[in-house]
């Protein structure tokens, strides 16, 4: 029988248990928290980051219980405790929260973001990815930095109204705040989501692991998203998109969280009007609506539920895997969404460590207990930043595999469905090296190398047709590899395409004759 992790038992002073996990990892990443401040401490002892004794276990998870009508003295309290807890920085090179760290269904946001303050005041390296309910404090802050009325007041309001409850931790707080005994502790709370939180999100993260064949990177993000999100970032912020190498990959990443850092903390009226209007835009929609994330990137990196611009690497130079949460309830169409996917790997599955609602508190005042705590573990064995690898490195060179084999490489995610495997290992047996070769997407997804502008230049618009078809995508540049078509019937006209462009190309070769 599985143990329990049950914040009802760490309440009464018993120490937590960690999931087995590999020794030498040296990152984790913890699924969606739901504003849970008592399951944030339980998994951060769970994984030996804290150190607490049953005293104090047992007196912190009281004030959270009593924290929808907390006191400054309660506040006082949990935060003396919490200077006396013991902390190993050092246990983790990173520790990374997949998102809902606030605004959600816990007790009330102040003791989380006390929590956040002694990590950073341990020097504990901590990530936060942006999500949904943490947009909720997002906006509600921008709310009291921004001066029009109208951007003020989409701020403000919850995301989704009708369910409000669902980010009860954030409404405790503004409760408190907005007492007029408590208003004095305007500026401290300002302060800890300003200078404590703020600076650890980032709206995607990553991570780089070392292969024979070509490098594992794994994308973090809270939604189920891949790089259809970057390339909609890259562009928002003026970043010149070509990942065909690792390298470039990780640096569009880099460089993205340098624009996202600088808007959340520099310039939250420009910050504030792209949300306002995303948000604008996504309110009344069903949550399980396509987002698209060339209109709004920011609610898609928060909210997305549909696999509609899913969008994987077919760069054979490296691999990409999807690490997310989100996709909760267990046994819901939005758990079968990515789940078909190899490459992605959703942390909320049966993440019910600390989930709760109003009516669920008459059983689990703590929240609901949990047979695992649906942590990741990565960072095994530490490898050298791609930056230090040169051109001649073998991650920037084309992988020693046949072309058959890159191309079931390619395919890969998409056979598992029998039927699935069946037509299109048919279909792909038929398409030629040489063929492959007179498409330019193909060769770059081969090669790694893009077609230069002089090449691109003499294309005929059939010949882009062809190219835009076989990645089932639109560019402002066409010459960007693309994702995998997603159904059958657009895999089935590879082969067509490919002959259109061959036949397009052998016409435009120069006679050999003088």
């Amino acid at each position: 029988m599985p143990k329990i992790h049950s914040l009802d038992s760490y309440a009464k002073g018993n120490p937590p248990f960690s999931d087995e996990k590999k020794s030498e990892a040296t990152q984790v990443t913890f699924p969606d928290l739901h504003g849970n401040a008592l399951a944030a401490l339980y998994r951060l002892e769970a994984e030996g980051i804290l150190e607490l004794t049953s005293d104090q276990r047992q007196r912190l998870a009281a004030i959270y219980f009593e924290s929808e009508n907390t006191t400054p003295d309660a506040l006082t309290e949990f935060e003396k405790i919490l200077d006396n807890v013991i902390v190993h920085p050092d246990r983790y090179k990173c520790v990374r929260f997949i998102g809902d760290v606030l605004g959600d269904r816990g007790k009330n946001d102040i003791l989380t973001l006390l929590v956040l303050k002694k990590l950073k005041d341990s020097k504990v390296n901590t990530t936060i990815v942006f999500s949904n309910h943490d947009l909720e404090i997002i906006t509600w802050r921008l709310s009291k930095q921004v001066t029009d009325p109208n951007c003020k007041s989409l701020l403000a309001a919850p995301t989704v109204a009708q369910r409000k409850s669902q980010r009860r931790s954030l409404d405790n707080l503004i409760t408190f705040i907005e007492k007029e005994a408590n208003q004095e502790f305007y500026p401290s709370i300002y302060h800890l989501i300003d200078e404590v939180y703020k600076p650890m999100l980032k709206i995607i993260d990553y991570t780089v692991k070392d292969r024979e064949t070509c490098p594992l990177i794994t994308l973090y993000t809270h939604a189920p998203a891949g790089l259809e999100l970057l390339e909609s970032l890259a562009r928002r912020y003026h970043i010149s998109y070509y990942p065909t190498t690792p390298e470039k990959l990780i640096d569009i990443i880099d460089q993205i969280n340098a624009n996202f850092a600088h808007e959340v903390l520099h310039e939250p009226d420009k910050f504030a009007d792209e949300l306002a209007r995303e948000l604008k835009d996504f309110r009344g929609t069903p949550e399980d609506a396509s987002i698209d994330p060339r209109q709004n990137p920011f609610v898609y990196a928060a909210w997305n539920r549909s696999e509609k611009y899913l969008r994987s690497s077919l760069n054979p130079l490296y691999e990409i895997e999807n690490i997310h949460g989100h996709m909760g309830y267990n046994d819901s169409p939005w758990e079968k969404i990515t789940h078909k996917r190899v490459n992605f790997k959703n942390l909320d599955y049966k993440n019910d460590l600390g989930r709760s609602s109003p009516d669920e508190d008459k059983t689990y005042p703590f929240g609901s207990d949990s047979d695992h705590l649906r942590h990741h573990w990565d960072g095994y064995p530490p490898v050298p930043t791609l930056r230090n690898f040169t051109s001649s490195s073998r991650f920037f060179s084309p992988p020693n595999q046949s072309f058959s084999e890159i191309k079931k490489s390619l395919l890969a995610p998409y056979l598992e469905d029998p039927q699935f495997k069946k037509k299109v290992t048919e279909e792909i047996k038929n398409i030629s090296m040489n063929e492959a070769r007179n498409l330019s997407s193909a060769y770059a997804l081969v090669t790694g190398r893009l077609m230069t502008f002089e090449e691109a230049r003499k294309l005929t618009p059939a010949q882009k047709g062809a190219i835009d078809s076989v990645l089932n995508t639109k560019h402002d540049e066409p010459f960007i590899p693309g994702g995998l078509p997603a159904t059958t019937e657009k895999i089935l006209q590879i082969k067509e395409n490919l002959k259109i462009v061959e036949d397009l190309q052998a016409k435009q070769k120069p006679s050999n004759r003088k």
